[in-house]
């Protein structure tokens, strides 16, 4: 989102979020880290260690 141009976000993801809710799509988490934890979780992806999203939590999990 250069630039601040969210327009061109906003309209993809309020889709997403009625697919979502109508089940027509699956966001299945894999796992959830502490943000301090990124490093951690981008090799976890890298390697195909995870399955489904992976999370990152501000505030730790």
């Amino acid at each position: 989102m250069a630039g601040g141009e969210t327009g061109e976000f906003t309209l993809p993801v309020r889709g997403l979020d009625g697919w979502l809710r109508d089940g027509e799509i699956d966001a299945s988490v894999g796992g959830t880290y502490p943000l301090e934890e990124a490093a951690h979780a981008h090799r976890d992806l890298q390697q195909r260690r995870s399955t489904g999203k992976l999370l990152l939590s501000p505030e730790g999990s």
